[in-house]
């Protein structure tokens, strides 16, 4: 082989075209992308429940990673520690490329160094080319006696002798025992049947006493006293009497004049709601909750158009009725809020768009369940129990808090054929956050404005464009999916066509929700980074 030949060969080598070439691989395939594995089992999230300030508890879960290439560290959010051994821990710990990628056991200590106060987030996976959030965390230093404890719950047709779970008995002997384990301050269910059964159940609850109250109306029916009523699916409540003083119980929406009004809510299912005075730890807030169970997906067109036309019903009457109130929207939603779970509908949104649109007003405090692509109902990959706050109650609201209660299945056999098949959706508020029951606030109309625009390109820091000349001042705020301040900066005069940076604390990746105040009004929408 001449010279000529050896420079050709190595040329051809170089390139990858050689069929012995040593360099084939590097040259003509991508790198293989660094992954991490958790198993099929692996939980989206650990729930830690209450600890005193000092003290620790400890969980585990397993990873095993796939092409890592350079050092990998795991970073837990504050409140947390993590280990490799259960002896030495930190807020970070770091594993070699060959430990990363073989079967590792982390170990996760909650250990609160602040009294009264709910902890989060998710533990953080950094290497080369690879960055991963999971699994979600949630722990509280604020005692179950201080904080008002709600539950959100669809107990599937309790009570129902023809449909749902065979065994009644046994279905409301299960109810208690997930009732008294949660040991919750005001219960709001969903698909009550017998009214008889609940109101036994609410006089065994070992943590009471308790009280409770029905819907008179349900689907086909304005009326408590005919036999449509006693078989059909109702809404209630089941709520600590010692806390709560009502003022009132009733339908919601109920008399509006909308044409299709009763139709959307499944035909007179309309939201119940519970207004009433609520004292915890010597704090007295004046709380307006309303129950909702929205019309179910089957299939049709129809359905999520009844669900959207009944959210933005109701949407417009809290606005009205409740402006200045602590207001908490809980219930079985029948849809999801980042995006719709029907595969009928001609785009995503989801039917609570204008809830989720407006984070001046309200915040959806459930929504990281959403993120985390977790599921409320059995079998079924989406989140559909939801809770969404006022602007108000937020600021009552313990974060990290509002969770779904998946553990309430090892509590009792057969969770699902025998009891229901939806987990509870438990939320906590500690009332001695906020100063006052009613905070004034600002409520600038959210409409369509064109005096800004976001640009994502693709590698590129996210920002927003100016379309015209302002004055200022101009507050640029980014919101994280559980609702707290992910980072803000206000601009004064800015020009046309000027970009400005999306305030970020820190790189992390998700959904945001990105607000904009100035004196051309408000602009408010959800933000996808990556």
């Amino acid at each position: 082989m001449n010279l000529t030949q050896n420079l050709i060969i190595s040329a051809l080598s170089f390139l990858g075209l050689f069929a012995g070439c040593p360099f084939n691989q590097a040259a003509g395939q991508a790198p293989a992308t660094p992954t991490i594995s958790f198993g099929s089992s692996a939980p989206l999230l650990l729930h830690f429940g209450y600890m005193a300030p000092g003290n620790t508890t400890t969980q585990t879960f397993q990873f095993t990673g796939q092409n890592i290439t350079s050092n990998l560290t795991l970073t837990a959010p504050d409140g947390f520690e993590l280990s490799k051994n259960n002896t030495a821990f930190s807020s970070s710990i770091v594993y070699t490329p060959s430990e990363s990628n073989n079967n590792n056991e982390v170990f996760i200590r909650f250990r609160p160094l602040q009294a009264n106060k709910g902890f989060g987030g998710s533990v953080s996976f950094t290497a080369t080319g690879l960055t991963l959030s999971r699994p979600d965390l949630s722990g509280s230093s604020l005692p179950p006696s201080l904080s008002l404890d709600v539950v959100a719950w669809n107990i599937a047709w309790f009570g129902s002798t023809s449909n749902g779970p065979t065994d009644e008995d046994r279905q409301q002997f299960y109810a208690s025992v997930v009732m008294d384990s949660l040991n919750a301050d005001l219960y709001i269910l969903q698909e009550i049947v017998d009214t008889s059964r609940l109101g036994s159940l609410a006089r065994s609850l070992k943590n009471g006493p308790y009280s409770y109250v029905v819907a008179p109306y349900a689907s086909l029916t304005t009326t408590n006293t005919n036999a449509t009523w006693r078989s059909a699916q109702k809404l209630a409540y089941i709520y600590r009497t010692q806390l709560f003083t009502i003022n009132s119980v009733r339908g919601f929406t109920n008399t509006s004049t909308h044409p299709n009004n009763y139709y959307n809510w499944a035909s007179g299912r309309f939201p119940f709601l519970l207004d009433a005075w609520v004292t915890v730890d010597g704090i007295t807030k004046r709380i307006a909750f309303l129950n909702l169970h929205a019309k179910a997906e089957s299939g049709e067109l129809s359905d999520y158009e009844r669900r959207r036309g009944a959210a933005e019903l109701l949407y417009d009457s809290v606005n009205v009725v409740f402006p200045t109130q602590h207001v908490l929207i809980a219930g079985d939603y029948n849809d999801d809020l980042d995006e719709t779970i029907s595969s009928v509908v001609p785009g995503f949104s989801s039917p609570y768009l204008k809830f989720m649109n407006d984070p001046v007003r309200y915040n959806p405090v459930s929504y990281w369940n959403t993120l985390r692509g977790d599921n409320s109902y059995i079998g079924y990959p989406n989140v559909i129990d939801h809770s969404i706050v006022s602007n108000e109650m937020q600021l009552d609201y313990v974060p990290f808090s509002c969770i779904l209660r998946k553990d309430a299945a090892n509590w009792v056999p057969f969770y699902r054929t025998d009891l229901t098949d939806h987990y509870p959706l438990q939320s906590r508020f500690y009332l001695r956050q906020s100063a006052v029951n009613q905070v004034t606030a600002t409520r600038d109309p959210i409409a369509p404005i064109r005096w800004v625009e976001v640009l994502t390109p693709a590698g590129t820091e996210p920002s927003v464009r100016f379309l015209k000349n302002m004055s200022g001042p101009v507050s640029i705020r980014l919101f994280n999916a559980n609702g707290q301040l992910a980072g803000q900066r206000q601009v004064t005069a800015v020009r046309s066509g000027q970009l400005v940076p999306i305030p970020r604390n820190g790189p992390g990746t998700g959904v945001y929700i990105l607000s904009l105040t100035g004196k051309e009004g408000s602009f408010t929408t959800k933000l996808v980074l990556r």
